[in-house]
């Protein structure tokens, strides 16, 4: 099932990425030495690399056709590439295309690009305001973005297992759809000026132990953001007003690891499967400010029931609240406080 959800973001990078250009660009593929390509707009489209390089420029040109773009996926073919050059002329680059290719340590930049830039291996717009995509094995640990970076962008960091920590600055206001999916990060911080944070930002990395909100964070958050992350144990929904519009949804989904759950004071909202399907979970603590509690915010497979791996899941809160009448319509233990 993760690989197909895996899949699906993939292929929905690559169907936004293909509507940019015209029906054309995924017609008839040529061949110029190691490289395969498209022509739209009279102009060349990076589709493949075949050769055997481990040093990689990206040509200028190819049978006379100016290399402007980067493809996405097809561009990931597990060979050996362990650097690549992106030249002058190239204006679109698909994320993935870096962040996916496991082998790859270092991004550079021609100087003469307009719209890319290349700061520590890592690729960036040429104002170094956004990330656009860190190489799939760049080996740093730990990093210390820009203070410039305003956006990370999506799939920027995604696929790099070596990454455990990132210093993300009080500067960004934007962390894209899976940005950092499937990486190995032990912790995050999300910072106060982080306004959005897109579906599957931080899905399945497998390490992260620790999830942080700055005081004053209250990002829109879009689905599946910390879901199937299996180290967590222990999770603090931002003390903000959650509403429809921050809708959340599957949260920390498949989170199996998560005992604990801290709701403060209050949040009025919890979103559809923010804990669904955490089977350590046998308790939590909902505050009287909490007016509505989606469907299978807590739940366990079986639609709105408990899961018999989980008969003894207890609510607590004040009688006669929202936490009261969830517990009814879940069909689990409440306790009053």
């Amino acid at each position: 099932m993760k690989k197909i959800l895996s899949l699906t973001l993939a292929l929905v990078l690559i169907i936004g990425t293909l509507c940019v250009f015209p029906a054309s660009a995924a017609g008839k593929v040529h061949k110029s030495g190691d490289w395969e390509y498209w022509i739209t707009d009279g102009q060349a489209k990076i589709y493949r690399y075949v050769g055997k390089k481990n040093i990689l420029t990206v040509p200028d040109e190819l049978d006379g056709y100016d290399v402007t773009k980067i493809a996405n996926i097809q561009f990931q073919k597990k060979l050996n590439v362990k650097k690549l050059n992106i030249s002058a002329k190239i204006t679109k680059i698909a994320p993935v295309a870096i962040s996916s290719m496991t082998t790859l340590t270092n991004v550079t930049v021609k100087s003469g690009n307009k719209n890319y830039t290349a700061k520590n291996g890592i690729l960036y717009n040429k104002a170094v305001t956004k990330v656009i995509a860190c190489p799939g094995g760049h080996t740093a640990e730990t990093l210390e973005l820009p203070s410039t970076v305003r956006i990370i962008g999506s799939h920027a960091f995604a696929y790099n297992t070596n990454l455990k920590t990132i210093n993300v600055p009080n500067t960004v206001t934007q962390i894209g759809g899976a940005a950092f999916a499937q990486c190995s990060m032990k912790k995050v911080t999300i910072p106060s000026s982080v306004k959005t944070i897109g579906d599957l930002a931080f899905r399945e990395n497998n390490s992260l132990t620790k999830i942080s909100f700055a005081s004053g964070a209250a990002p829109v958050m879009g689905h599946g953001v910390f879901e199937y992350c299996n180290s967590l144990k222990s999770v603090s929904l931002p003390a903000i007003t959650l509403t429809e519009k921050q809708r959340g949804a599957g949260m920390f989904a498949d989170c199996k690891s998560i005992t604990k759950v801290m709701i403060p004071s209050g949040v009025k909202y919890v979103p559809q499967k923010c804990f669904y399907n955490c089977t350590s979970l046998k308790s939590v603590k909902v505050p009287a400010s909490v007016t509505r509690i989606s469907a299978k915010a807590f739940g366990v497979n079986l639609g709105f029931k408990v899961d018999k791996r989980n008969p003894n899941f207890v609510i607590k809160g004040k009688k006669g609240t929202e936490a009261q009448a969830y517990a009814k319509r879940l069909g689990c233990k409440f306790k009053a406080i």
